[in-house]
């Protein structure tokens, strides 16, 4: 059986610019093969939120959001409601959040204020679209902690002290 890939739609838009001038439309055709699946949509990152689950749980999905930065793909009210619909459990949803923050400590040395930004609207998610569902734990709170900590800019220490620490 053949084994499909995930091939992120930015990334391919960014290698046939490498290519000179092969449009994004084009580059799709081109680039994606018979077994892979291209993150263009939120049905799209919502199966491929299931699939990382269902083979790696919470190891899958931060790979899954690790090796093709969801969080610049999508919007955080899109992969919010990406997960909720890709498993059935409060404790997946949780699980999966917890990656998605976790993912934003992975961020290199000159992005790192992105991933600050990214865990600290996953986190303001958490009090407004999730507040009925599920509440952050002590792991979500040192994961955006970790994440707003190790941002160049320093407005994000002053939140992760006045917003993670007084929680």
């Amino acid at each position: 059986a053949a084994q499909r890939r995930i091939i992120p739609y930015r990334t391919i838009s960014i290698t046939t610019n490498n290519l000179h001038a092969i449009k994004e439309e084009e580059a799709t055709k081109a680039t994606t093969l018979e077994n892979d699946v291209v993150l263009k949509t939120t049905s799209d990152l919502t199966n491929s939120i299931r699939e990382a689950w269902k083979n790696g749980e919470t190891d899958g999905v931060l790979k899954l959001s690790k090796d093709f930065r969801i969080m610049e793909q999508f919007s955080i009210v899109d992969i919010i409601e990406s997960t909720l619909a890709s498993v059935p459990t409060k404790s997946s949803v949780a699980s999966i959040m917890n990656s998605w923050i976790g993912s934003c400590c992975y961020y290199p040395s000159d992005d790192t204020d992105l991933g600050a930004e990214y865990a600290y609207d996953l986190l303001t998610a958490y009090d407004t679209m999730l507040e009925d569902f599920i509440e952050p734990d002590l792991v979500t709170l040192c994961l955006v902690y970790s994440a707003l900590m190790q941002a160049n800019n320093t407005d994000y220490h002053t939140l992760a002290k006045e917003e993670v620490l007084e929680r």
